[in-house]
């Protein structure tokens, strides 16, 4: 490990020449990946695509299946560990490929920075809270030595309400527990999905740096993704002075603070990240907690912890019908249990479900908002009732009272509302 600048794409340089040394194409990890079968690659056998991927890290040209194979790929780590016969992660083969794609202009990768000004989750974050709390969720806390940073990570910024309820439950706790915000700072995942590997090392660098000036025991993650590529890719690239935890297990170890004294009457299930279940960094999530609200049963699916599906995200991007046939099938497994509801980990999951859980007879819920309603310290939440409408004229009347005192001009505010709540699923995650 280094703890060098750059670390990150010198190790991916040193990981593509180990790759096409290594990987015979024998296709296990074609025939793993749960997106795959949604999509249509010909005659062409699993290995004769993993064959061109190889090939193409080795300056091969470029293909249809190719594209179809590295593009689709939802991230959730399934393939990281224990899958490939040679012990590659497939899923950093994908990224190496799209790195390819992305520097030579073979794809349409664009994307906008968290650290961009007038990025998206910023401008959503502005119409849904008040001035002072938009600055709240923003606000570093001073430098000092703290026993734990909680880090936000930037994409939970287009849902704040989200953040919000987080900090308040944090603050119930009475534990030192500094603040760093996301979209100036960035676990690197967004930029490697895109294939922005020179983004995502200069990122990763500056988050090592931010997070070990706390001088903490440990890092404690909002978001599920973050967790996971801190514990991978950023671990390949630095010595971490840290340990990492997620939210759930944060506050599950101090389950005797917090009094849950207000009902959730409901009969859920849980659908919990398939990234931190499939890497086994955090299997259990809210149960613990949510096994102390009043009044809510909770009912487990079939798929769970190391069979936990993807919600069909990732594959949003350039595969959109795949991603949503991967949707239904995890809302219908859910409405399977009896359930009234579905009760969801990561923020971009809650956004897939939200517009489509009503056609499977289910209200779907974010954990920390179940959490709050019980604490007493649940917030409105926008965004929910936004995503449901998905009608970018109505969010924009309703938003009329948040606009004002938005930091961004109606123009800014109304191109991003018209991308972000259309009646196709999708937006910013």
């Amino acid at each position: 490990m280094t703890g060098q600048s750059g670390g990150l794409e010198r190790h991916l340089e040193e990981r593509r020449r180990h790759v096409v040394d290594a990987c015979t194409a024998c296709g296990t990890c074609f025939r793993q990946c749960p997106v795959l079968e949604h999509l249509d690659f010909g005659d062409l056998k699993p290995g004769e695509v993993q064959a061109r991927i190889r090939d193409f890290l080795d300056g091969g040209e470029a293909s249809d299946s190719v594209f179809r194979r590295v593009f689709s790929c939802m991230g959730c780590y399934g393939c990281c560990e224990g899958v490939c016969p040679q012990g590659l992660d497939v899923m950093q083969i994908n990224e190496m490929v799209k790195a390819r794609y992305r520097r030579e202009g073979l794809a349409d990768t664009a994307y906008t920075p968290g650290a961009d000004p007038q990025a998206p989750q910023r401008v959503l974050a502005s119409i849904q809270v008040i001035p002072e709390d938009y600055r709240r969720i923003f606000r570093a806390s001073p430098l000092h030595s703290a026993r734990y940073v909680f880090f936000a990570g930037c994409n939970v910024y287009s849902q704040p309400v989200r953040l919000l309820e987080a900090l308040d439950v944090l603050a119930l706790v009475d534990e030192d527990v500094a603040f760093l915000p996301g979209l100036d700072h960035c676990c690197g995942d967004t930029p490697l999905f895109m294939g922005d590997s020179e983004e995502a090392s200069r990122t990763m660098d500056d988050l090592v740096a931010s997070l070990s000036a706390y001088e903490p025991e440990a890092v404690v993650f909002w978001c599920p993704t973050c967790l996971c590529r801190v514990h991978t890719s950023v671990a390949e690239a630095h010595a971490l002075p840290f340990a990492t935890m997620s939210l759930p297990q944060f506050l599950a170890e101090r389950l005797e603070r917090l009094d849950f004294k207000h009902p959730f009457s409901a009969r859920a299930t849980l659908h919990e990240p398939c990234k931190v279940a499939l890497t086994g960094l955090d299997r259990k999530g809210p149960r613990p907690l949510l096994a102390q609200v009043p009044g809510l049963e909770l009912v487990e699916m079939p798929r769970t912890g190391g069979d936990a599906p993807c919600c069909g995200s990732g594959a949003l991007t350039w595969f959109p019908s795949a991603a949503e046939e991967i949707r239904d099938e995890r809302l219908d497994e859910a409405r399977g249990t009896g359930a009234s509801t579905v009760i969801d980990v990561c923020h971009y999951c809650h956004h897939v479900f939200l517009p489509e859980a009503e056609r499977f007879g289910l209200v779907a819920e974010n954990w920390i908002h179940v959490l709050a309603q019980s604490l007493g310290v649940a917030r409105e939440d926008r965004y929910a009732k936004w995503r449901q409408w998905s009608d970018p004229e109505r969010i924009l009347s309703d938003a009329q009272d948040s606009v004002s005192a938005s930091p961004f001009d109606l123009e800014t505010i109304a191109e991003v509302v018209r991308t972000q709540f259309s009646a196709v699923t999708g937006g910013a995650e």
